[in-house]
Formats: C-alpha cells, structure tokens, sequence
C-alpha cells in the first residue's frame, strides 16, 4: 500500500510515505473503529436492560465499564497530545507497540517511548458512575434511560 505526496517545502513533488506513516494512520483508524465498537456495546447494553432484573450489580458494573472506556483521555506522542476517548487511545498505543518489552506501565499512564495514554482519568470515571448508580437506584433493578416498551 503506496500514499502519494503532493507537495513539499521546495514545490510539488511526487513521493511514497514511509511505513510508519501508514502505521500512524492504521492506528488512527483502529482507535476510532475501538471506539465506535464500544459505544455500540454501550447502546446494546441500555437497549436490553430489562435482561438484567435479577444482577443490577452485573449491570452497573458493565455499564460503568464502558462508560470508563469511553472518557476522554490524551494520547501523547512527539511534542502534543490529541484528545481521544481511553479505549481508542490504548488501541492506538497497542498497534505502534513493537515489542512487549517496550511497554511501561505507570499509575498514570501506559505506553512505550513513542506514545502513551493517559489512564487516569479511565477508573475515577468508572468509580464515580458506578457510586452514582448505586446510590440512585440502592437495590431496585437498573432504570437507567427508561422510556415505554
């Protein structure tokens, strides 16, 4: 797979980018197509709510989950950072990952020496929703987003 160049510092020019800007872009992709996946799972999940009367507890700890994944975070690499949801931002790190011994994991973030995400904010939103559910419907089964069936 070949991407031409159109233009250059010195004119228009003609030339093939190099693997790592195919990578970039594949990674790009990948984090986007990660995060629309999750927020599938998210819709799926509030959609069939009603099959979890017996588990609230299951419920909420699924739905905390992928509301988590979907927070917005930063991927930083290079000299910047772009905003991105957290489940895109760590398929993006796991593609441009070249070996597992690259891979450093901290408290706050997770990444190797090209790019990381930032982690952090990922749990304080999951233990926050989660409280939020729990203290708003106690033990009552999950009625999150209720509309008429």
């Amino acid at each position: 797979m070949q991407l031409q160049v159109a233009a250059s510092d010195k004119g228009v020019t003609s030339g093939v980018l190099g693997g790592s800007m195919i990578l970039v872009v594949l990674a790009i992709v990948l984090a986007i197509l990660a995060s629309l996946a999750c927020l599938r799972a998210l819709i799926v999940l509030v959609k069939r709510r009603r099959h979890y009367p017996g588990h609230p507890l299951a419920y909420r700890l699924k739905l905390s989950a992928l509301i988590a994944l979907l927070c917005p975070t930063l991927v930083l690499g290079g000299h910047g950072g772009l905003p991105i949801p957290t489940v895109g931002g760590l398929t993006a790190v796991l593609v441009t990952l070249q070996s597992i011994h690259d891979l450093r994991i901290s408290l706050i973030a997770f990444g190797h020496e090209n790019a990381a995400v930032l982690i952090l904010p990922a749990p304080a939103v999951f233990l926050l929703v989660f409280a939020t559910l729990c203290v708003i419907f106690g033990e009552s089964e999950p009625k999150l987003f209720v509309w008429n069936e």
